[in-house]
């Protein structure tokens, strides 16, 4: 027996829940039997179909709504039909999503069509989650989805994912096998992977090649070309699907595993050369391990902060290891590590936290109460922000050591190297101050945090990195390679220039190079995966030193020679041996500068070479001569006048090293005289400044020089300053002219131009701008520059006005005496004698003709200027606006009319309702609508003057009454002829008239009317209305009284002579006579009566007519008959009892 089971409005029979806990199991299904019951995504992508109308079949695809990722539309109908891509199989169909606005609706039909029975409908999101499948009973297996959306809203619809509920036949996946397994390749290395021996079915056909290469990368076609940009091992994947959407579950793959990059070590002995040197070079390569397990690792140096309880805060992300792996035990996590370096043990206290929030101290050396002044590591503890060296701290529950804090009270240390010397602890696996059990029930993927915590100030630490180590046993299954190097010359060799002989294994060479300069060397080496890797190194040949020797005097000319030797480029490697000879009269033969004193010219020679290499030697020498005496004393004449060039400077000269040079420089340093030879001295004459001359032995002399600086002083400079503010003046106005001169030697005079006499001040009138020049002058006749004074006239005021002006009546005219020049700017404007006020415009609105006068003046001396103009007014004529009606019905026609006397007025008319039209002097407008409208008019005259006006209400149009009624009783029959009629006309409906299609009349807003009641007739009602201004409108509306079908059959009759209910006979109303049939039936079923006609009866005798009499008894009768007004059908049965 088939149970339906029905959540929402999807029925849900036994095969489709069955379907359903298939799907919600199938991941478990898989990872236990690896068979797949039904089509899913997570393997091969199913085809992505949009609503519309049409017929999919396949077994695998996902529909969604037409607006995909967006809301779908409204007003959207569309059927669309699947059928199964399988023989025999039926659709069944998975609701992801569903999400329907108000009045939308998805309907399921279990068939071709939507013609198929409805099997479900949902509406808002009551089919989310749900799984609706073909039933036994439809044998196509095909599902119908109708879509039907209003236009009332939208929302983001559905995603339904479609399936074969029957099982796939698998198709078999094949990867052609490589040389190798695990097959070895280099980075960038190309593999072809061939997986063209899959095979589908029988019938079938693959469609779909899907590689995932282990990297990120999913890739699709028959083969596979692909490199690794990174070492590491690589499972290579294929999953095949054919032409219905079957794919294969048997997992094959291939095992890549791509080379690591070598780590190469060269050494060069010796590490320097020199031209005609040898060297030893000697390569090592070792290959790196690659592993899948988790590095929990931080690296780089980082200075930890100082002092205050400030940290140092990194965390390490630990990840890799299966989800939910927790710490279960102290010897989860092995021990934690540390390389750092810090001046104060007692400064620091080192927390671990995991990624759930337990911690760890590893040390607490703050306040711990041991002897102070220990160091971490090997720190630079008198100089901060350089880095020591960081020694290697581990921690876990049980160490070698105790605890830092037990080790440091015990005195365990070890001395450190760098300056100053102290006490470190030794580097090494310590206990740790709390146990690694607080971390049990921690997360071990996740963030582990390390914080340093620095308390004290002054002292200073780096961290250089750190890593915890977890136990093996907790890390997924591990893999592990590394690459190898053979001891061949095929497996690593060198090249480059200049070997000289090769060891057996091609892994060390001697060099000889012939020239100083730089040459590479290249150690190549090939790993066992094929894969190549090389590393260059550049030696320096190291050239002999190129060296220049001079010698120099010393500060006095007592004083020894300085000998200097400079070290050209190309400079040579390492320290330089020097040796002078002769030694005598050295500080020391064995530096490169030492002094020489002698009593006899001597040339002293240096030998140079880079220590450990006498065959690369330089050479050079200098000549030291014995030392004089010289001495020098001054005399200074200062300039007279500031800038003056008469100031002068004697030098009396003393000494056993005559005649001497002079050379004379300035402050700047330039030359200013020279004196090639004098046995006394040598003078300079010039301007003020510091002076520099460098007195110098010459023929007789061993080089002693005398410097002797002396200073020329001048007067300040004479200097003037005016000091009036504004020498600008209106005229007849005065400026005041004033300066004060300084500096110079003396009183100090002032002398002006113009005829000014005496050093001012001056006051001055010119009648035009003048300029005025002013000098000061001292003691010494020392002149000042030359200074000009502009006092400037301002212009008299001018402004210009018409002399007319013409205008319009009552027309504002703003007259502006504008613009204005002359005097200060800082006018005033008088018109008409109104006062002085700031504005240069005025406004006069007139009706006659006037002359109008303005006076402007300044804020200054400047003479006062008038000017008038005369406004001429033009006149214009009366403006009358009449109407030849005011009052009427809409529409409403009007007439208007502009008095025009001139014949050439132009009017713009504004009728009030929103039109508006230029026009002539009369003009006529239809009001549309009811209402009161303001009429405006602006009337343009010929001499182009303007007037207007507005008449308020002129024009009022009333509305229409609005013809219409209503009838009671509605609908009307024959057995109800008579019908009130009430007026529903509205408010502005004053008189009524009705007519009853030409029956009669009435009159008044309600009236009462009886139709004819023989027959149903349909008749035109009229009614006309009027408002209070008799504008009238009518309505007709059409009238059914219907005609009633009514049918009567009695029951009894009684044809026994006596005249009285003789006759059974039908009777009624509305009885279409060529659609009437009456059959009475005996007992036995055999028809004793029939007719077509409406008005024949059954006088009791068999046959009807003179047949003979039937017997009394209850006779059944059947009547067809129809309604001849309405065509209304009727059959009827019945039974009447005939009595004698």
């Amino acid at each position: 027996m088939r149970l339906p089971l029905r959540h929402g409005s999807i029925v849900m029979t036994p095969r489709s829940v069955r379907s359903f806990i298939a799907l919600k199991r199938l991941p478990t299904l898989l990872a236990l039997l690896g068979i797949l019951f039904l089509r899913s995504s997570a393997w091969a992508q199913p085809p992505v179909i949009l609503m519309y109308s049409g017929t999919e079949t396949l077994c695998n695809a996902v529909l969604y709504d037409a607006g995909f990722n967006g809301d779908y539309g409204n007003n959207e109908n569309n059927v669309l039909t699947f059928c199964p891509g399988v023989p025999g199989a039926f659709i069944q169909i998975v609701f992801n999503t569903f999400d329907l606005g108000a009045g939308d609706v998805m309907n399921v039909y279990d068939g071709t069509s939507n013609l198929a029975p409805l099997i479900g409908q949902g509406t808002g999101t009551t089919l989310a989650g749900l799984t609706a499948a073909a039933s036994p009973n439809n044998p196509t297996g095909c599902l119908t989805l109708e879509f039907i959306s209003d236009g009332a809203g939208t929302a983001p619809g559905f995603e339904i994912q479609v399936l074969c509920d029957q099982p796939c036949i698998e198709p078999t996946a094949v990867i052609a096998a490589l040389p190798e397994e695990p097959y070895k390749v280099c980075v960038g290395e190309s593999i072809t992977f061939d997986g063209t021996g899959s095979a589908a079915a029988p019938g079938r056909s693959i469609v779909d090649y899907t590689w995932t290469t282990g990297d990120g990368d999913t890739l699709t076609g028959p083969t596979l070309t692909y490199s690794y940009g990174t070492p590491g091992e690589y499972l290579v994947t294929l999953t095949v699907q054919d032409d219905i959407g079957c794919y294969s579950l048997t997992y094959v793959y291939l095992t890549i595993r791509v080379s690591t990059v070598p780590v190469f070590d060269i050494q060069v002995v010796p590490t320097s050369l020199c031209v005609g040197e040898s060297a030893l070079v000697t390569g090592l390569v070792t290959g790196t391990e690659w592993t899948n397990v988790p590095q929990p690792f931080i690296d780089g140096v980082t200075a930890l902060p100082d002092g205050g309880g400030v940290s140092y805060n990194a965390g390490v992300n630990v990840s890799g290891f299966p989800t939910n792996t927790t710490i279960s035990s102290a010897t989860d996590i092995t021990e934690v590590c540390l390389v750092m370096e810090h001046s104060y043990f007692g400064d620091l206290q080192v927390i671990l936290t995991c990624p759930n929030g337990q911690q760890v101290t590893l040390f607490q050396g703050y306040q711990s109460g041991t002897p102070g002044n220990t160091y971490l590591g090997d720190p630079f503890d008198l100089t901060t922000g350089i880095p020591g060296t960081g020694w290697l701290y581990c921690f876990s529950t049980v160490g070698t050591f105790g605890t830092m804090v037990q080790e440091n009270g015990n005195s365990n240390w070890i001395p450190n190297t760098n300056a100053p010397i102290g006490n470190s602890l030794p580097p090494g696996l310590y206990t740790s101050e709390d146990p690694f059990s607080n971390w049990v029930g921690c997360d071990l993927n996740g963030t582990w945090t390390l914080t340093i915590v620095d308390n004290l100030f002054i002292d200073d630490g780096f961290i250089f990195s750190w890593w915890l180590d977890v136990d093996p046993s907790l890390y997924p299954t591990v893999v592990e390679y590394t690459p190898t190097f053979g001891a061949g010359c095929d497996s690593t060799y060198w090249s480059g220039p200049n070997i000289v002989a090769t060891d057996a294994n091609c892994e060390q060479i001697t060099i000889t190079p012939p020239a100083a300069g730089s040459y590479d060397y290249t150690y190549t080496a090939v790993d066992d995966f094929g894969c190549t890797y090389d590393t260059t190194i550049t030696i320096t040949v190291t050239p002999a030193p190129t060296i220049d020797v001079t010698s120099a005097l010393g500060p006095t000319c007592a004083s020894p020679v300085q000998l200097t030797t400079t070290i050209l480029p190309p400079l040579a490697s390492g320290p330089l041996f020097h040796t002078w000879s002769p030694s005598v009269g050295l500080s020391n033969a064995n530096v490169p500068n030492p002094t020489a004193q002698t009593s006899v010219p001597t040339w002293y020679v240096n030998t140079v070479y880079p220590f450990g290499h006498p065959l690369c030697a330089a050479v050079d020498s200098a000549l030291v001569n014995p030392t004089t005496t010289l001495e020098n004393d001054s005399i200074i004449v200062d300039a007279t006048c500031f800038g003056g060039i008469n100031g002068s400077i004697e030098v009396i000269t003393t000494g056993t090293g005559g005649p001497w040079s002079y050379a004379w420089t300035d402050a700047m340093g330039t030359v200013v005289q020279t004196t090639a030879t004098s046995t006394t001295g040598d003078t300079y004459v010039g301007e003020a400044g510091t002076y520099t001359v460098v007195v110098s032995e010459t023929i007789n002399g061993n080089g002693c020089t005398d410097t002797v600086v002396a200073i020329i002083h001048e007067p300040t400079e004479v200097t003037i300053l005016l000091t009036m503010d504004d020498t600008t003046i209106c005229k007849t106005g005065i400026a005041d002219l004033s300066a004060v001169g300084a500096g110079g030697t003396g009183a100090i005079d002032l002398n002006w131009s113009q005829g000014l006499v005496g050093s001012g001040p001056h006051a001055v009138s010119p009648v035009n701008t003048t300029v005025y020049s002013v000098f000061a002058s001292d003691a010494n006749g020392c002149v000042s520059d030359t200074l000009d004074v502009t006092v400037t006239v301002r212009p008299n005021i001018a402004f210009t006005m018409p002399d007319t002006v013409i205008t319009c009546p009552e027309v504002d005219v703003v007259l502006n005496a504008a613009p204005v020049t002359g005097g200060d700017g800082q006018y005033l404007f008088d018109w008409q004698g109104t006062g002085p006020a700031p504005s240069s415009a005025y406004t006069v609105n007139l009706t006659t003709s006037q002359l109008f006068c303005v006076t402007v003046n300044d804020g200054c001396e400047t003479p006062l200027q008038t000017r008038c103009t005369y406004v001429s007014v033009i006149p214009i004529p009366e403006l009358v606006l009449t109407v030849d009606s005011a009052l009427g019905c809409e529409p409403f026609a009007v007439e208007f009319t502009v008095l025009d006397t001139t014949t050439g007025a132009q009017v713009q008319w504004d009728f009030g309702d929103g039109v508006t039209t230029p026009g002539p002097s009369e003009v006529g407008h239809t009001y549309a609508d009811p209402g009161s409208y303001d009429v405006s008019v602006l009337v343009t005259w010929p001499n182009a003057c303007q007037d207007d006006t507005t008449l308020i209400s002129l024009v009022v149009v009333e509305p229409l009454a609005d013809a219409d009624f209503f009838w009671s009783p509605n609908p009307a029959s024959i057995l109800t002829p008579t019908l009130t009629f009430t007026e529903d006309a509205g408010p502005y409906a004053t008189q009524y008239v009705w007519d009853f299609g030409g029956l009669g009349t009435a009159t008044g807003p309600e009236a009462t009317f009886t139709f004819p009641d023989q027959v149903g007739f349909t008749y035109p009602v009229e009614l006309w209305v009027t408002n209070y201004l008799g504008c009238a409108d009518s309505v007709v509306k059409m009238i059914e009284v219907k005609d009633e079908f009514l049918i009567y059959v009695p029951n009894v009759f009684t044809p026994d002579g006596d005249g009285i209910n003789e006759v059974f006979r039908v009777m009624g109303n509305d009885i279409d006579p060529r659609e009437f049939e009456l059959v009475i039936f005996n007992r036995w079923g055999e028809v004793v009566f029939s007719s077509t006609d409406p008005n024949k009866g059954w006088s009791g005798a068999f046959g009807g007519g003179d047949g003979e009499a039937v017997q009394e008894g209850v006779y059944p009768w059947r009547l067809r008959a129809a309604s001849r007004y309405s065509q209304e059908r009727k059959e009827l049965f019945g039974h009447v009892t005939l009595l004698k």
